[in-house]
This record gives structure tokens, sequence and C-alpha cells, in this order.
């Protein structure tokens, strides 16, 4: 939702006497959060319906959600980006547990590979929200539970009722958290590196 519709909608509810002006810019942005919230769940209920997965997708956003706040990795400074990454994950989530089927043993050996993975580079920071010593180390803890819930889940569900979803669904989740880690830890050593050969290049310069 653009910023000048949002704008209109509080001087719409200011000159009305909804408001008061010393607040304009605090119902600004919540009603701008609230939107973004809304258009959210639009489209995660949209991706529902057409792919007839409700349950499953449900499952999927739990994982991702728990699990992305404490491992980190990639995050977009644009919330449209955001929007379309996380709407492009539940749709290539749902489209893999429709036509892909893997034994589970491999599932799981897979999805304990990616959660040690995961684990180790765990957590990445945001800049937005930079993490002390403590706060790393309890981050670290939280996401090993996390996963080791995950997995404990996945082989509960396939060997007392014989499904294979929740596993299907936490490996793709451990995947994309992992993708989404690796893109900051290579942005990580390319901006290192560049900085170095930058120094080195100032020294004959």
């Amino acid at each position: 939702m653009s910023g000048s519709f949002i704008e209109k909608i509080v001087c719409f509810l200011k000159k009305e006497g909804i408001i008061e002006s010393d607040k304009e810019q605090i119902y600004f942005f919540g009603i701008k959060q609230a939107a973004f919230l809304l258009i959210n769940l639009i489209i995660t209920l949209s991706i529902a319906i057409i792919f007839e997965k409700k349950i499953e997708l449900l499952i999927f956003i739990l994982q991702f959600i728990s699990l992305r706040s404490f491992s980190g990795g990639y995050h977009s400074k644009s919330k449209i980006t955001c929007t379309i990454i996380s709407s492009a994950a539940q749709i290539i989530a749902l489209f893999l547990l429709g036509i892909v089927y893997l034994d589970i043993k491999f599932v799981i050996i897979a999805t304990i590979v990616f959660s040690i993975l995961i684990i180790l580079f765990s957590p990445i920071e945001s800049s937005n929200k930079p993490l002390d010593k403590l706060e790393r180390k309890i981050y670290k803890r939280i996401t090993t539970f996390i996963l080791f819930v995950f997995i404990a889940i996945s082989i509960f569900s396939y060997f007392f009722y014989n499904t294979d979803t929740v596993a299907g669904i936490t490996l793709i989740n451990t995947g994309i958290v992992l993708i989404l880690q690796l893109i900051c830890v290579i942005k990580h050593k390319i901006v290192f590196v560049t900085g170095i050969v930058l120094s080195i290049l100032s020294i004959f310069s």
C-alpha cells in the first residue's frame, strides 16, 4: 500500500477529529504496518486456497517464523521484497510437497545435515538489531532446541501417524532458512575480501 494513500487516510482521520495532530506519525506507521499485515494475510490465504493445503501451509509458516526469528539470515530492507520472498517460499514449499516424494530416511538425514549447518551459522544478526555475546549464545541454543523439536515431531508423526508431511515441510523449511543464511555468509565474505583488496591497492596507489 503506497505511502500517499495512507497519508490521505491519516489526513481524513485528523480532519474528522478522530486522531490528534501530534500523534499523526504514530497512526501513519500503525496503519502502514496493519496494511502490510493484511496484504500478507490475503496472499497467504489465497496460496492456501489455490493449493488446497491449508494445514500444510499453517505448519510451514509456524516453523518458518519460529526458526527465522532466532537463526537469522537474509532480510530485505524493503517490505515489498520481504512479502515477495515470503510468498515465493510458501509457493515453493507447497509445490514441492505436491510433486516430490522422497524416502523418509533421506528426508530425515538431509534435515539433520541442514540443521547442523544452520546451528553452526546461527545466529546471523540483522544490521538493525545487533546482538551481544550473551544474546548470540541464547539465540543459538533456542535455534538448536527448535530444530530438535521439528525433527522429533517429524519422526513421531511418521512412525505413529504414518504421515511424512511434517518431515517434508521441515526439510523444505530448513533448506530455505539455510539458503537465506548462506546469502548473508557469502555476502559478508565478499565484502571482507573486497575490503582487503581495496586496502592493499590503496597502499600502492
